[in-house]
């Protein structure tokens, strides 16, 4: 495409209007009705405006005529996907994550944690986590190696290789949730590190690979997902302080999980990298 059509084409996504009707047709084909409605259009006064922003995106191949009324063309599927693209992350980088998650609870007293056994994890209370890897280093931290090593493991799908430590979190006797963290030791890693001199340093890190709350327990304890959530990673940043564990990357997290992502950008977490999540489909 010319820089002349991407203009063309951008200047016409910019349009409000424009922008709703690509949005709303997203999830498959609507009649020209439930497009209005969808834009938030008032058919009494609205249809002229709404004909024209409909036409316009016609002509640029973004939108079909079909049976069904009206859906989007192959080139307009990718441009609702850019759509959401930058929405998203405009919102990350741009917005100011949500103050006060959780509200007056987010007192982080209220809130206990401990290393499972497998005993402990294995009867789903805290919910169900599996595997994560362990990579072994030549620099070593005495401490933490000592204290890691201290910890019991959840050995549930563990491969050769492999070790899982999963956190417990409760709230007045009840189980409300766990993480699941592996820990390394040694020189960060290029992608995480700031500068060549951090490459070189020797410390601990821990990789969270996910935090799970237990959403029945949730309003018997009068919490918040977010505020428990928040609690969890305060929790454990002050396991972390104890223990020589400088840096705490959160691993796998879903750019459509706001919440959680105004969690951690509220408590100074910073994203590193973008990952593509792709799959092929009908292949047979």
């Amino acid at each position: 495409m010319s820089a002349d059509l991407t203009l063309t084409v951008l200047k016409a996504i910019s349009n409000p209007i424009r922008k709703s009707i690509i949005q709303s047709l997203s999830d498959g084909t609507l009649g020209f009705s439930e497009i209005m409605r969808a834009s938030r259009l008032n058919p009494n006064y609205d249809t002229g405006p709404f004909v024209y922003h409909l036409s316009s995106l016609i002509d640029l191949n973004i939108i079909e005529k079909c049976d069904g009324g009206y859906e989007l063309t192959e080139f307009g599927g990718k441009i609702a996907e850019f759509i959401s693209t930058v929405e998203r992350e405009s919102s990350f980088l741009l917005g100011s994550p949500r103050s006060n998650l959780g509200g007056e609870k987010g007192k982080m007293k209220e809130i206990e944690s401990k290393w499972l056994t497998d005993e402990e994890f294995l009867t789903g209370e805290y919910g169900i986590i599996l595997g994560g890897p362990y990579p072994k280093s030549e620099r070593d931290i005495p401490e933490l190696s000592k204290w890691m090593e201290s910890l019991p493991t959840v050995k549930f799908f563990e491969a050769p290789g492999f070790k899982t430590y999963v956190l417990g979190f409760e709230k007045d006797g009840k189980k409300l949730g766990c993480m699941r963290v592996r820990f390394t030791i040694g020189a960060i890693s290029a992608r995480f590190a700031k500068s060549e001199e951090d490459k070189k340093k020797t410390r601990g890190l821990a990789f969270i690979q996910l935090v799970w709350v237990v959403g029945k327990i949730l309003k018997e304890v009068g919490e918040a997902r977010a505020s428990a959530m928040k609690k969890m990673m305060v929790e454990f940043e002050e396991i972390a302080k104890e223990h020589n564990i400088e840096t705490i990357v959160f691993e796998d997290l879903l750019a459509d999980d706001k919440e959680a992502v105004d969690i951690l950008k509220g408590l100074g977490y910073e994203r590193v990298f973008t990952r593509y999540y792709m799959r092929k489909t009908g292949i047979v």
